[in-house]
């Protein structure tokens, strides 16, 4: 598979030609693992999940807001955080073990893991970013990285072929849906 800067097709596959690209044959950190949802079809091995769900931690429980491993300890993570905020019963809140309140609260949420992520990487951080509109207003994640971590060394917009996952309380539509998210490809090294 050609990797494009649009593409279709599963978060793991993007984020396994983009491993196999640069770090091939290097363990990957995923500080957000879960039920390892985004890793579905993903033949890549070498695979360390962290979650702060015991139940769910492929390998660590832990925060990714405080990552239990040396600096640069791993050539390539992988960083997929939530990105709205939750409550415990709703769509996200069923999804995360940490829901937030709030945007300003994800926003600072999403900021310590970025640091972390970064701090525990060697070489690589690959971030999934959903730009969206919450309550009337845009929320611009792609920012936030941006403003914690500089500018991309590179970057993938994946487009969801499959049907936009909506909460049973959107009965009509006051913005434009996304069917999309960015993977932001950030490099320690100026390497091409």
């Amino acid at each position: 598979m050609s990797l494009m800067s649009c593409m279709d097709g599963s978060s793991a596959k993007i984020v396994q030609r983009l491993a196999e690209m640069w770090w091939p044959g290097r363990m990957v950190l995923d500080a957000t693992y879960g039920k390892g949802w985004f890793w579905k079809g993903f033949d890549l091995l070498r695979i360390v999940g962290c979650d702060r769900a015991i139940d769910r931690a492929r390998y660590v429980a832990c925060d990714f807001t405080a990552l239990p491993f040396c600096d640069g300890a791993f050539p390539l993570v992988v960083f997929d955080p939530p990105f709205q905020p939750a409550t415990t019963d709703g769509l996200i809140g069923e999804r995360f073990t940490k829901p937030v309140k709030g945007i300003a609260a994800v926003k600072e949420l999403v900021v310590a893991g970025l640091k972390e992520c970064w701090r525990v990487t060697s070489d690589g951080l690959i971030v999934k970013v959903q730009d969206y509109i919450h309550d009337h207003k845009p929320v611009w994640m792609s920012l936030w990285v941006h403003q914690t971590l500089g500018e991309p060394w590179d970057f993938v917009v994946r487009r969801h072929s499959d049907r936009k996952k909506m909460a049973p309380n959107w009965t009509r539509q006051l913005s434009v849906w996304r069917n999309h998210s960015t993977f932001w490809i950030y490099r320690k090294r100026g390497k091409r």
